[in-house]
C-alpha cells in the first residue's frame, strides 16, 4: 500500500487495501491484531494526505465510527479516492504556489527568519507539502534553492558595495563568516579578490 500511495496510483492503492482487508477477514486474527492493522492503514493515509494535499488531518474519529472491516474498507476507499481527486485539482495550483514561494524568497532574501516554515506559513500550507511541491516543480530542494540565491545575492553585494565579508554574512543570516566564506568559495571564484579588498579595510 505504501508503494501504491507514493506512486500516486489510486487504482492500485484501492486494490492493495482490498487485499489487506480480505486477508484480515479470512484469517484467524484477534481483535487487537485487526485493529492495529487497520489503524496502520489509517496512519499511512493521513500521512499521504498531509504530504500530497497539504492538510493536517485526523481520521481517528471516522475510523472509530466504522463497525466492521467491510465498513472500514468502504470508508477508507472513499477517503483515498477523494484525496486523489483533490490531488488532481491541486496540481494546477502547485505551479502558482511555487511561483509565489520563489517570489517571497527573493523579497525576504535578507530576512534572517527566512526558512521553509516561514514561507509555508505565509502561504498557508504545511512545510512538508511546500517542500514536496517545490522539489517536484523546480527539481531543487528548498534549502539548496535558498542557499544558492543567498550566495548569488552575496556575490552581487561583494562586487557592487563596500560592505565587508563579515557584514554581508550577518545580512544574509549566516551564524559565522567562516561558513559563509566556505559556501561562497564553492559558489563563485569572485570571493578571493573581494575578500582581499575587504580585509584591507579592517
Amino acid at each position: 500500500m505504501d508503494n501504491s500511495l507514493q506512486s500516486l496510483d489510486c487504482g492500485r492503492c484501492v486494490e492493495d487495501l482490498g487485499k489487506i482487508t480480505q486477508t484480515l477477514r479470512d484469517g484467524s486474527y484477534s481483535y487487537n491484531q485487526i485493529y492495529s492493522s487497520l489503524l496502520s492503514c489509517v496512519s499511512k493515509v493521513e500521512s499521504f494526505i498531509c504530504t500530497q494535499v497539504g492538510k493536517e488531518i485526523d481520521l481517528d474519529h471516522s475510523f472509530n465510527g466504522t463497525d466492521n472491516i467491510l465498513e472500514f474498507e468502504q470508508w477508507i476507499t472513499g477517503t483515498i479516492k477523494h484525496t486523489f481527486e483533490n490531488i488532481d485539482n491541486k496540481e494546477s495550483s502547485s505551479d502558482t504556489l511555487v511561483s509565489s514561494a520563489q517570489e517571497m524568497i527573493e523579497q525576504n532574501i535578507q530576512n534572517t527568519q527566512l526558512s521553509l516554515g516561514f514561507i509555508a506559513n505565509e502561504l498557508g500550507i504545511s512545510a512538508k507539502h511546500l517542500s514536496k511541491i517545490f522539489k517536484d516543480k523546480t527539481g531543487v530542494n528548498f534549502i539548496d534553492y535558498v542557499t544558492n540565491l543567498k550566495l548569488n545575492h552575496s556575490r552581487n553585494l561583494l562586487i557592487s558595495t563596500d560592505l565587508k565579508v563579515e557584514e554581508i554574512s550577518d545580512i544574509i543570516g549566516y551564524s559565522t563568516s567562516h561558513y559563509f566564506i566556505t559556501d561562497l568559495r564553492l559558489c563563485s571564484g569572485v570571493l578571493q579578490t573581494n575578500t582581499e579588498k575587504n580585509t584591507e579595510k579592517k
